[in-house]
């Protein structure tokens, strides 16, 4: 079975049983598919077929379009939404976090039923436990800070079949021939047109309240001056928080490259970015590409920095040069982007962010793998591109037999590439030199099929984990049981045994309680050891969803 079908069948099966996943596996196996095809090829009733689509539908695990010249609906399977089920017990905690227990519950019952509208949720949660007046606020919040998105009939829609079919739309009106210039403006207008829905500040589902002037500016009022439509259904923006993660890991990559200080610094960049995103309205600024970039002046000025160690030899230096210090030093690791003409920084883009946390994710494994030999090979490959055997040996300071020993390995597991060098136009392989080279595109598949691989493998351990407890709790009640009729048994015979058997069985039953509760305790530890492996795999997991597909790569056994 192929990986990611195993992997969406382990875990989809215990959230929805296993019709659901069934129907999924069938969708990620064949592609698009109608509902008689999926009837077919997974052997279900039509009527199952169709409640299980409407379950993955609400989820956001599928979607569907209807091509305008044939009667039937196709479907297909979004599997990066499948995988982001995995990371549900993260957002509950950076919900929590964020707007506290308010949060959490919002956050709970959204993951738990796809799409809620405002007054569902308000249904659901009992008042005594969250005043309604506080989920409503929290609720909006949410909204503002594009943590929830309005969800609506065509959200369902397969996105890209909805854009091809616009393309051919605007083709269809320029004409047979059009000319290069009128697909450079549609090319333009697409453009245009998607930043404006990107950069528009009113989001779906969300109305200005009453006695709010038109002209206001929503970003100024904040959410404040707006309101949440209660019939209007909502869901969680997944998108969001995966770049909240991947902050989170940016962070962690710059306590351990530079110090506390370059971490707290960074967040506190990227709160600054967000806010000033979230304050610039579309009402009043025209859509732009560009950026948001702060200066060391409202970084100074923002953030609260405790201790900065940065003293140049006893000279000490004004707090704002040594801020912008520090943000020269994220530059030069690649944390931040500097723009020289105007003296400004901004965050990187999401595949900078992929690539330089799969690097060094990377870097982490081959270390763990091959020792730190390994490590200094990878890291040479990476700066310096294509290497001989020699030269990599010459670079890392190795010797020829260990540098030998570990490219051998390192290209077996599939982190490293071997590419010939022709010096002549016949290809002689007499005149061929071979060298290593890393191609990232194919690390990150292989590392993103090793850590799905070592997913499925702890789901099915920690399955046969929660078995193996099952079976234990009903021998444990059962030898409970036993000793309750024992005593019962004793004490109508007042308290005196017949003979020695009925204190040897006491004894027995003894020692099996004993047993079945060392091995209860064995089993929760061994659960949450897989469960904390599990959040690590997925967390890892994040950084290389955006690799190509799987191109007939190796795989790292991990």
């Amino acid at each position: 079975m192929n990986i990611d079908v195993r992997l969406i069948r382990d875990i989809l099966t215990p959230h929805f049983g296993d019709q659901v996943s069934a129907t999924a596996a069938q969708l990620a196996t064949r592609g698009r598919q109608s509902i008689p095809q999926l009837a077919r090829g997974t052997g279900l009733p039509q009527p199952i077929i169709r409640a299980a689509l409407v379950i993955l539908l609400q989820h956001g695990l599928a979607h569907y379009f209807s091509p305008p010249d044939s009667p039937s609906c196709f479907y297909t399977l979004d599997s990066a939404r499948v995988l982001a089920r995995l990371r549900f017990p993260r957002y509950i905690k950076a919900a929590k976090d964020r707007y506290q227990d308010e949060g959490k519950a919002i956050m709970s019952l959204l993951l738990l039923h796809g799409r809620l509208s405002l007054r569902q949720v308000l249904a659901l949660i009992d008042p005594k436990d969250f005043s309604h007046t506080a989920i409503r606020e929290t609720f909006i919040q949410m909204a503002h800070d594009r943590l929830l998105i309005g969800s609506t009939p065509s959200s369902s829609v397969n996105p890209l079949d909805t854009r091809l079919k616009k393309e051919l739309d605007d083709l269809t009106k320029l004409g047979p021939m059009p000319t290069a210039k009128d697909l450079k403006a549609l090319a333009a207008t697409r453009e245009r047109i998607a930043q404006e829905e990107l950069d528009n500040a009113i989001k779906v589902g969300m109305k200005r309240r009453p006695g709010v002037a038109a002209s206001a500016e929503y970003a100024t009022k904040a959410y404040k001056a707006y309101d949440v439509d209660p019939e209007q259904h909502f869901s969680v923006n997944h998108d969001t928080m995966h770049m909240h993660f991947r902050h989170q890991m940016l962070v962690h990559v710059a306590v351990a490259k530079i110090n506390e200080v370059a971490g707290t610094i960074l967040r506190g960049v990227m709160d600054l970015i967000a806010q000033t995103s979230s304050s610039s309205s579309s009402e009043s600024s025209a859509a732009s590409a560009t950026p948001t970039t702060v200066t060391a002046a409202q970084v100074h000025h923002k953030v609260v920095v405790r201790d900065l160690c940065m003293d140049y030899a006893g000279v000490p230096g004004d707090a704002q040069q040594k801020v912008a210090d520090y943000l020269d030093l994220l530059d030069f690791h690649g944390l931040l982007v500097k723009d020289s003409h105007r003296n400004a920084y901004a965050l990187p883009s999401r595949a900078a962010m992929d690539m330089l946390l799969g690097l060094r994710l990377t870097e982490r494994y081959v270390s763990k793998r091959h020792g730190s030999a390994g490590a200094r090979v990878f890291r040479a490959l990476h700066m310096r591109g294509k290497l001989e055997e020699k030269q990599i040996a010459k670079v890392t300071m190795l010797p020829a037999a260990v540098a030998r020993r570990v490219c051998y390995e390192m290209h077996h597991g599939g982190l490293i590439e071997l590419v010939p060098v022709h010096k002549s136009m016949d290809r002689a392989p007499a005149r061929t030199v071979y060298v290593y080279c890393v191609e990232e595109g194919a690390m990150a598949r292989g590392m993103r099929t090793g850590i799905k691989q070592a997913i499925c493998n702890t789901l099915e351990r920690l399955g046969q984990v929660e078995k193996e407890t099952e079976s234990v709790e009903a021998a444990a009640s059962a030898a409970a049981k036993k000793r309750r009729m024992k005593q019962a048994a004793s004490a109508s015979a007042g308290g005196m045994e017949v003979d020695g058997e009925g204190a040897g069985e006491g004894a027995v039953v003894d020692e099996d309680l004993d047993e079945a509760e060392q091995l209860m305790h064995r089993n929760e530890a061994a659960k949450v050891t897989l469960k904390v492996a599990l959040l690590r795999l997925e967390r890892d997991l994040v950084v290389f969803e955006s690799a190509p597909a799987p191109a007939n790569s190796s795989a790292p056994a991990l």
